[in-house]
């Protein structure tokens, strides 16, 4: 009898650890057949946007960005003399690139060029020399050519902000005036600002002095201060400090604010060997800066709660009418400034029949991109019989990715 039942329990493990395996081969094989189908069927599988929220806000976005100009490393292959712009004005007394010598930052160029950081490194004129760690700039040796390539103050500044904010018109230090919603520039507290001011003197001299150490307290890391009578400069905020007297008002020579700045000079505090045009981290009171009509300015971007990106075509070419098309139909709408677009012919196996690159100016960057904007040099006709496609790809602060696709059959 005991026999007996040790067998019957060893049969009924034996069946127990069968069913198990059973159940546990079942559950194996079924993911292994999801797997298998999610690999050999990819259309099922969710695709994921490429324009996504930056995780960084914007502050710290503009702000590194300063940074990432001011810092790239590059060296003249020749020896280059920018101290005058091509209509032989003086520029910079300063501005001369020494050959072999390393230099950090993009060049001072006080013309329409405005080089970003992404168009500066991929200048054909630069070679990536990687023993070295840095770019050799095979430019012109002076700007008689209009080729070499750079930005200024304002337009460095405002490079960065016309990445988020669609509001801004502003494209130079004179057209970075606290108007408003004219220019998407916004003076802080109680800057008194008329309609009509074409310069910061005047703004300096109707704010009383308390009211203006007290909107450059407002200051914020990435905001800005901006000089313009005559001549005119910008300077972006990294830091505040603020220091009051025990009834509250501010000590004007001992409250100050630190920038980073795209000047015309090469700095000659540098006391770390190192060769730039940019200043980084210099100290201005609030006495001084009230006394050379600096003001306090800002972007809504700056301080708004990022949205998530939405972007579409509107109106484009369909595949019948790009078939035969001459030029471009419709729009890029985004929510986020368009940095770049470009536009790609392919055949069927996936070769590049046609491309072309579109990069607004910094004076035309908004949420709306023409398709126009293309010249479209290529002659349809010149295709052969076959399957194609027209693709958009559109290029944002939220990343870069297709926005519009039509299949089409010549």
């Amino acid at each position: 009898m005991k026999k007996f039942l040790s067998l019957l329990l060893v049969l009924m493990l034996a069946f127990a650890v069968l069913a198990s395996c059973g159940s546990e081969t079942d559950k194996t094989d079924g993911e292994t057949n999801n797997t298998s189908t999610e690999s050999k069927d990819p259309e099922n599988d969710p695709v994921e946007s490429p324009f996504k929220i930056p995780e960084k806000n914007m502050r710290d976005w503009v702000v590194d960005y300063m940074y990432k100009m001011a810092e790239v490393k590059w060296t003249p292959a020749r020896d280059m003399d920018l101290t005058k712009d091509a209509k032989g004005n003086l520029v910079g007394k300063t501005l001369i690139f020494k050959k072999g010598v390393v230099y950090h930052g993009l060049p001072y160029i006080n013309l329409s060029t405005d080089t970003d950081y992404e168009d500066f490194i991929s200048d054909p004129a630069l070679t990536w020399d990687e023993a070295k760690g840095l770019y050799v700039y095979d430019c012109p040796a002076d700007r008689s050519e209009n080729k070499a390539l750079g930005n200024d103050c304002s337009s460095a500044i405002l490079l960065a902000y016309r990445r988020f904010d669609n509001n801004i018109t502003a494209y130079d230090t004179g057209h970075c005036f606290p108007l408003g919603d004219k220019t998407g520039i916004y003076a802080l507290g109680k800057m008194v600002v008329g309609e009509n001011d074409n310069d910061t003197q005047t703004i300096t001299n109707n704010t009383p002095q308390a009211d203006h150490y007290e909107a450059l307290a407002l200051l914020q890391k990435g905001d800005t201060v901006i000089w313009r009578t005559t001549a005119g400069h910008t300077r972006m905020v990294l830091d505040v400090h603020v220091e009051r007297n025990a009834q509250g008002k501010i000590h004007g020579s001992r409250s100050y604010i630190i920038t980073i700045e795209q000047t015309n000079t090469i700095d000659a505090n540098r006391k770390d060997g190192v060769n730039t045009n940019w200043y980084v981290e210099h100290q201005y009171s609030f006495d001084k800066l009230r006394e050379s009509y600096y003001i306090p300015v800002t972007c809504k971007a700056l301080s708004e709660e990022r949205v998530e990106p939405e972007i579409n075509v509107e109106s484009a070419n369909t595949k019948k009418t790009i078939a035969t098309a001459k030029t471009l139909l419709g729009n890029i709408v985004s929510n986020y400034p368009i940095i770049s677009a470009e536009v790609y012919i392919k055949d069927a196996e996936g070769n590049v029949m046609y491309t072309e690159r579109v990069k607004p100016h910094i004076s035309e960057i908004s949420g709306k991109l023409s398709l126009k904007n293309f010249k479209f040099k290529f002659d349809m006709s010149t295709l052969t019989a076959g399957d194609y496609t027209y693709s958009i790809v559109a290029e944002t602060v939220c990343g870069t990715g297709e926005v519009y696709k039509v299949d089409f059959t010549k």
